[in-house]
């Protein structure tokens, strides 16, 4: 017992070290600042003049805008009203909370449906921010606030009201849904004060989110292998790394200072989602095992890697293989958000023949190995999932 209360203590002594060492956050400059910047509304125009692809695809989505992406991308390319008050429109039916996880003991106030929705309304307050009013500009910053932000701190992260245990970072809905909050978070810094504490909390979170070790009372595993795999399988891996890297990238665009933490693992993750694809004569499959489907979209966190500066050339060698309607979540051109951060058709010109990596991969932590006899098209691949060790750190009290 002495022991317990001791491992207890001393995680939240490291919390608190941790939150208190923070840095003073520091504004980049005016919105947006989020994602579709002056500097990547630029980049796409010029692509645009230059890139038939890319010319087509805007076209597309600009003759039928129909998601809140969509609306926000055509207002900040043409300047017109009439997308912004589209986006301002949606924004106002936005859904947050989920009747199901509020009938819950005790009930739950956010859950990806308001991750959803934070993540959207900060997209839209960041890119019209210039056609609305000062009144509107504070009317959806407190929705933002008080709808998203502080149901799902609330739950996940402020000690106060804390309802989930420190092992709900073992778990894809925490990404979702704590860094859905900090998007939001980054979009109303300059509405409200209390917004920084709430990064540096959130910021602090992602390190621990991928430095998870595990629980021996509840047999959870480690949440990341060393070698980047995560052990809820490829599509929880996909989404939840999606959304973390969503919020790297604008935390390093909206602030100055201080850059989001070093992790290296992120020049693995990659790796570890060619490692577990098979390319056959159809759709991209994966490997399974029982609780991610043959056919997860993993392009999407390939996407915001090399977004994020996280750039191999074998990541592109696999988008360069995979179809526009195998992607997930607009990470293609088919899509706004796709359309300004997918690799250009000269960037996808320099994709090797074959990713320069070994025919198989041992993901020891949480005991998985792949073994592939070439990275050819319906090559052989034997999958192999076994129990994952326990650390000696996290071995029982004796």
């Amino acid at each position: 017992m002495k022991g317990g209360l001791l491992i207890l203590l001393n995680l939240a002594m490291v919390c608190t070290s941790s939150l208190t060492s923070a840095q003073e956050l520091k504004i980049s400059g005016p919105h947006p600042r989020l994602f579709l910047t002056n500097e990547r509304i630029d980049e796409l125009k010029e692509r645009i003049k230059i890139e038939p692809t890319t010319a087509e695809a805007w076209a597309k989505i600009l003759a039928d805008p129909k998601t809140m992406e969509d609306f926000c991308l055509a207002y900040r390319m043409t300047g017109e009203k009439r997308f912004a008050d589209k986006a301002r429109g949606a924004v106002g039916r936005l859904r947050y909370g989920d009747n199901a996880l509020m009938k819950r003991n005790p009930p739950w106030h956010a859950g990806l449906e308001t991750a959803r929705s934070c993540y959207e309304s900060a997209l839209a307050y960041d890119s019209i921010y210039d056609a609305l009013t000062p009144d509107e500009r504070t009317a959806m910053a407190k929705g933002m606030i008080e709808k998203g932000i502080l149901p799902t701190l609330n739950d996940w992260v402020l000690g106060r009201e804390r309802i989930h245990a420190l092992d709900s970072m073992g778990h894809n809905w925490w990404s979702a849904c704590v860094f859905g909050a900090g998007m939001a978070s980054l979009a109303v810094m300059d509405e409200d004060p209390r917004a920084k504490d709430w990064l540096r909390r959130i910021s602090d979170g992602s390190v621990e989110w991928f430095g998870f070790a595990g629980s021996v009372l509840d047999n959870k595993p480690k949440s990341f292998d060393a070698g980047g795999a995560f052990y809820e399988d490829v599509n929880y891996a996909s989404f939840a790394v999606s959304e973390y890297l969503l919020f790297r990238l604008a935390w390093n665009q909206a602030l100055e200072t201080p850059a989001a933490p070093e992790l290296p693992i992120l020049d693995k993750i990659g790796d570890y989602f060619l490692n577990v694809s098979y390319l056959n004569s159809g759709r991209v499959m994966n490997l399974n095992f029982g609780d991610g489907g043959l056919t997860a979209d993993t392009t999407g966190p390939l996407v915001w890697l090399r977004a994020n500066g996280y750039r191999k050339p074998r990541q592109l060698w696999y988008l360069n293989q995979t179809r526009p309607e195998e992607h997930d979540r607009g990470s293609d051109r088919t899509s706004a958000m796709g359309l300004v951060f997918y690799p250009s058709d000269a960037e996808l010109a320099t994709s090797p023949a074959a990713p320069d990596l070994p025919p198989s991969s041992l993901y020891g932590d949480i005991g998985w190995a792949s073994l592939r006899s070439s990275w050819d098209r319906n090559a052989t691949l034997l999958g192999v999932k076994s129990g994952s060790a326990i650390p000696e750190r996290l071995s029982p009290i004796s």
